[in-house]
């Protein structure tokens, strides 16, 4: 249990922390929504204060539908030790920080790249594209500054954010024509990891995760659905030793659908989606509030089923605010605090059926479970809902793409149908529809989870460009050795490193030309490995090599 120094000493680093955490904004369609280089979602750090702004504010005090998002990671290995990593608010503690994994969280160079969130926008990747080469062409600074490449010589990873490689050298190099890969008309990138630090949200063990974050959005106003829904892409990587065999990921998310004190939440299985609506007629009194034209507002999981989905209390009472590591685990699971199920009915506790959702039921359905028919629904909605637990082994990577979808009805088919003592819920309706429109957009046009680097398949290294090179590495794949060919008239004498995927250096040697360097592969795993060579004129060679 924590102690009243504790909690005080957690505050202060959080509050001199907040103070200085980078952040962006998206607003390129009918929302304007805050991300936070720590990971942290739609609450500005510094502040206190909700950012997830629909439609886009037009003056002071605007009302917000979420007052904070993160992810949710529980976890178990095959000894039944338990790891744990949350976003809440960052109030009393913290278990993500900005950054990929690496061996020196307090270097000045890492936190002066990484406390960032870059953001590009598909117009100028576009015009990028076609002057690069253009006598006189800037590389805008939104182009030049993205994280393609990561210091290995502090453990970090060498491809980080997801490029185009014109040249297919492994280095990041826009002025030569690479650019940034990104999804949607606009996006916000952010990295970061639960590594830096000891957990003090969780009081959980660290899981050594590295997390990619890609939000982004279309400049969509002929398309409703589009035009109100911010999507956002996780890759998140196993950096650690260690398989985990249950790993389950879930989306926290605080709705403040305008006033915070009189929301309900529901969910769709079908839909794979969470919502935040107003419980009765008119948002507020309390302020900020929509009035009486209140939103609905979702958060649909895309590539992956909803597995549970829990609302809990903003108490300490055993269905509420959880605390120890275990209760993050069994929220994800399920569970309650005291470890029992979640059961249909009522708020969820000591009934006959377990459910692992919350809710489920159409607001209309006066015999079903929605709040709407509970006695005991909280006011003020904090959920979360999870993806089904998984084996999820060293240097794996997991994809998640999720949702944001908003809605206001103002449709007259619903007042016609429904009647206007309904017209707060008529919201809940239409965002099913846009939903619904939003997964089909993705099922359509998303064949693949993972946003990654990308070769170009046109450039051909003829043989002049071969020779000034300088060096041959083969075979490229391996299985069992590979030769290295240095020459000492073109490169001189080299310092050769063989890193893995993590960084983590194998083998170093020196080559002056005089006879290759043969490297036994055959005792590493299968991989990526990465073969850096460092001449002494300074030129830097990145070299890619599979592993099968």
């Amino acid at each position: 249990m924590r102690t009243l120094i504790t909690l005080v000493l957690i505050f202060t680093l959080f509050y001199s922390h907040a103070q200085v955490l980078e952040n962006g904004v998206m607003d390129i369609n009918n929302i304007e929504a805050l991300l936070n280089a720590d990971g942290g979602m739609f609450m500005e750090a510094e502040d206190f204060d909700p950012f997830f702004y629909v439609p886009k504010p037009t003056g002071d005090n605007p009302p917000a539908t979420i007052f904070s998002a993160g992810l949710w990671i529980g976890a178990t290995d095959v000894s039944g030790n338990k790891y744990t990593a949350a976003h809440i608010y960052r109030q009393f503690g913290q278990d993500f920080w900005f950054g990929p994994v690496a061996m020196d969280y307090t270097d000045a160079d890492y936190i002066e790249k990484y406390n960032n969130v870059w953001i590009c926008d598909k117009p100028t990747i576009e015009n990028h594209i076609t002057n690069f080469a253009t006598a006189g062409y800037e590389v805008p600074l939104s182009i030049a500054s993205w994280p393609g490449n990561g210091n290995i010589e502090n453990g970090e990873s060498p491809i980080l954010a997801p490029f185009f490689d014109y040249n297919n050298n492994l280095i990041y190099d826009p002025e030569n024509g690479d650019y940034p890969i990104i999804r949607g008309d606009k996006a916000a990138y952010f990295i970061f990891n639960d590594d830096a630090d000891i957990h003090t949200e969780t009081d959980g063990a660290k899981l050594k995760l590295e997390l990619h974050g890609m939000a982004y959005a279309f400049d969509a106003p002929e398309d409703s659905a589009l035009n109100n829904t911010l999507f956002i892409n996780y890759s998140i990587i196993n950096r650690s030793l260690i398989d985990y065999t249950q790993f389950q990921v879930g989306v926290f998310t605080d709705f403040n659908v305008g006033a915070f004190d009189d929301d309900y939440v529901g969910c769709d299985t079908t839909l794979n989606m969470f919502f935040g609506y107003n419980m009765d007629l008119c948002d507020g009194p309390t302020t900020p509030n929509y009035g009486f034209d209140v939103p609905a507002q979702g958060m649909i999981f895309l590539n992956e089923s909803m597995y549970t989905f829990k609302n809990y209390y903003n108490d300490f009472s055993v269905i509420g605010k959880p605390v120890t590591d275990e209760d993050y685990i069994n929220y994800l699971a399920g569970n309650w605090k005291d470890g029992t199920p979640q059961t249909y009915g009522d708020n969820g506790y000591g009934g006959l059926i377990n459910s692992r959702y919350m809710f489920p039921s159409d607001i209309f359905d006066t015999l079903g479970w929605s709040a709407v028919n509970s006695l005991h629904a909280p006011s003020d909605a904090r959920v979360v809902g999870a993806i089904s637990p998984q084996t999820f082994l060293s240097n794996d990577t997991l994809c998640l793409d999720i949702a944001f979808p908003f809605a206001i009805a103002y449709d007259d088919w619903y007042i016609d149908s429904l009647g206007p003592s309904y017209r707060a819920w008529y919201a809940v309706s239409k965002l099913k529809e846009r939903a619904n429109q939003v997964l089909e957009y993705y099922d359509t046009n998303v064949s693949d989870c993972q946003i990654v680097y990308a070769k170009n398949p046109d450039f051909v290294l003829d043989v002049e460009k071969e020779v000034l090179s300088g060096y041959s590495i083969a075979p490229n794949p391996v299985s069992h050795s590979i030769t290295i060919n240095i020459d000492d008239k073109a490169m001189g004498e080299c310092h050769i490193a063989i890193y893995n995927s993590s960084g983590v250096i194998l083998q170093q040697s020196i080559a002056d030309g005089s006879q290759p360097i043969i490297v036994d592969m055959f005792r590493f795993p299968q991989g990526m490995y990465l073969i850096q060579i460092k001449s002494k004129n300074k030129n830097l060679i990145n070299h890619l090599i599979n592993k099968l």
